[in-house]
């Protein structure tokens, strides 16, 4: 062989391992790459629900003692139809289970629905006045007049009057950015948990979503986690 097939056979040679080194750091820099941004991926979901649920935790609406050993979440919507099903069963398992069990109502206004969005600011101003459960009701027991309306509006300032609320400030609120600020927190924090209809119902780690079979799903779920934290 001539020295010159010699230095191309060497110089070959030197490319495929030149090449083959290429690839491989190729390879596992991608790799780290990918690595890195899963981990800050994960890094800004987990500290994202966690400042979801501080913001939320400042404006919770609450029925329970904090000392209740189960929590039910309920995600719902004030013109949904099966959302109104609903309240009778859950007022009666909150009756059953007394202070073992606190219920938390979280807005999340359907897009459908073109006057949700203004009912849950509605209730998110009764709230600030300590009233809101009681406007909740009103809301879900009137609810197929004022979602017929062409202009709810006066009818919610009617409720909070009959609430004895300050009716001017009552409306004030109502063109306040601030609650509307904080329907949508509620409705990030549903879509962070992947939330896709209303009524949706989260204990512990286990979701209920309707009303089909509803008392029994809740009473299992709470007679479950009454159990666990007993033997714990």
């Amino acid at each position: 062989m001539s020295s010159d097939e010699k230095k191309t056979k060497t110089e070959e040679k030197k490319a495929r391992k030149a090449r083959k080194q290429f690839r491989r750091y190729l390879f596992t820099g991608t790799f780290i790459t990918l690595t890195l941004v899963a981990a800050v991926f994960v890094w800004k979901q987990f500290h994202l629900g966690e400042r979801l649920d501080e913001v939320v935790n400042r404006h919770a609406k609450q029925l329970g003692p904090d000392s209740a050993l189960v929590k039910i979440v309920e995600y719902s919507d004030f013109q949904c139809p099966v959302c109104r099903t609903a309240q009778p069963i859950l007022k009666e398992v909150m009756q059953t289970y007394g202070g073992k069990v606190q219920l938390e109502f979280r807005h999340f206004p359907l897009s459908s629905h073109k006057w949700a969005p203004l009912a849950h600011q509605a209730a998110e101003c009764a709230n600030q006045k300590g009233k809101f459960w009681e406007y909740h009701d009103l809301l879900y027991d009137n609810q197929a007049a004022w979602s017929r309306s062409p202009d709810p509006s006066g009818t919610f300032v009617g409720y909070a009057q009959d609430l004895g609320m300050d009716t001017g400030k009552f409306v004030t609120c109502l063109k306040d950015g601030g609650v509307t600020s904080i329907v949508n927190q509620d409705s990030n924090s549903g879509n962070f948990l992947q939330v896709g209809s209303t009524p949706t119902f989260l204990i512990n780690n286990t979701r209920i979503v309707g009303v089909t079979n509803l008392k029994r799903s809740l009473e299992t779920e709470i007679a479950r986690v009454l159990r666990e934290k007993s033997n714990g």
